[in-house]
């Protein structure tokens, strides 16, 4: 899963339960649950790609993590 970076505190709140919640249903269905975190502050993949320019097919720096407290 990945989500738009976030600053908002009350957003950032209310995506981390909604991820939560997504990642506890496909666990429960036998299945594999990982989150990946952008580095910020562009808010979206897309937006972070094109910060990077050219640097971007080189990028390997988003790190995959299962969700905490979900598996």
């Amino acid at each position: 899963m990945l989500f738009d970076y976030e600053t908002k505190p009350k957003t950032k709140q209310q995506v981390f339960a909604a991820t939560r919640r997504t990642c506890q249903v496909i666990l429960q269905l036998a299945c594999q649950c990982e989150v990946a975190l952008l580095p910020g502050p562009e808010k979206g993949i897309d937006d972070w790609v094109v910060a990077l320019g050219k640097k971007a097919d080189k990028a390997g720096h988003l790190r995959d993590e299962r969700y905490p407290g979900t598996g």
